[in-house]
């Protein structure tokens, strides 16, 4: 499910670029960086580790 998610967001990025590269449609543009944004945050964040117990 997680991958299905990046996946939405990267094609998601890609028709917003397409729609956006027509004149007049500058926030297209924008919501593509960021919807590209958010899934390469998906792909390189890390994964939450236990803490290490002190005693």
């Amino acid at each position: 499910m997680k991958h299905l998610v990046t996946l939405l967001f990267f094609v998601g990025a890609i028709a917003a670029y397409i729609v956006g590269s027509m004149p007049g449609a500058t926030l297209l543009l924008a919501i593509g960086v960021v919807l590209e944004l958010m899934g390469w945050y998906r792909v390189f964040r890390g994964k939450k580790h236990p803490p290490i117990p002190t005693h």
